[in-house]
C-alpha cells in the first residue's frame, strides 16, 4: 500500500519549486479529506523502533505533511532516519533527510470517490482495493477509529478516524513497531512553508 507525518529550520530555507499541487481546487469544491480543517498531530513510535512523528495539515487535509523521526537498533547497530511525506492535493512527495532524491506520486482515487461517495464509503473502497479487511473499532484520543487489517506488506494494521490515520502497525524483517497518535492540536497557527517542497531534492 502507498502509505500511508517537522524541521523548522530546514523548511525555512525551502521553496516550492516545480510542485504539482491541486489542493486549493479540491478544498474549494468542499471535498473533505479529513474530519478537521487543520491540525497538528503528535505521534509516538514504540517497539523494535523508537522515535516520534508529526502530522501537520490544513485545507481539510489536502495540504498534509507527515514527518517521522525513527531510530532502529539491530545487531548492535543504531540507525536514525527522518522521513517526510508531503501531500499537495492528489500529489505526494516522499523524501529522507539523508538523500537528495525522492519520489513523486499522483493518486486521485480519494478525491474522485469523494465526488459521489461519502467519506466513509470512499475510505472503505480504497482500503478494500488495497486488500485490507475491516475489523472492529478502537478509541484513540477520544476518537472512534476503524481498524483495518492487511495480510501482506509492511503495514499490518491501520486505525483511522474518518480518513485520518491515528495508529499504524508495521512489521519489517526482524523489526515490529507502531506509530500511535498521542496529541491532537486542532486548528493551530502554522507556518505555511511547512507545505513547501525543499530545494536540492530531485523527484522521480
Amino acid at each position: 500500500m502507498k502509505n500511508l507525518f517537522l524541521l523548522t529550520a530546514f523548511f525555512a530555507l525551502s521553496i516550492n519549486i516545480c510542485a504539482q499541487d491541486n489542493s486549493q481546487d479540491l478544498s474549494a469544491k468542499d471535498l473533505k479529506k479529513y474530519p478537521l480543517k487543520g491540525a497538528i498531530i503528535k505521534y509516538s513510535i514504540t517497539g523494535d523502533a523508537t522515535g516520534s512523528a508529526t502530522r501537520t495539515f490544513s485545507d481539510d487535509g489536502w495540504l498534509d505533511h507527515f514527518v517521522t523521526e525513527i531510530e532502529i537498533n539491530k545487531y548492535g547497530i543504531s540507525d536514525s532516519t527522518i522521513t517526510s511525506t508531503l501531500s499537495l492535493g492528489d500529489y505526494t512527495y516522499s523524501f529522507k533527510n539523508k538523500d537528495k532524491k525522492g519520489t513523486k506520486l499522483k493518486d486521485s482515487r480519494y478525491s474522485e470517490l469523494l465526488r459521489y461517495k461519502t467519506a466513509n464509503e470512499s475510505i472503505e473502497a480504497i482500503m478494500q482495493a488495497e486488500g485490507a479487511t475491516k475489523s472492529d473499532t478502537s478509541i484513540i484520543l477520544d476518537k472512534t477509529c476503524t481498524k483495518w487489517i492487511f495480510n501482506t506488506g509492511v503495514v499490518k494494521e491501520i486505525y483511522e478516524w474518518e480518513g485520518l490515520v491515528l495508529k499504524i502497525v508495521k512489521h519489517l524483517p526482524g523489526i515490529n513497531y507502531e506509530i500511535l497518535a498521542i496529541e491532537i492540536n486542532e486548528a493551530p497557527a502554522m507556518d505555511s512553508t511547512i507545505f513547501n517542497i525543499p530545494k536540492g531534492i530531485t523527484f522521480n
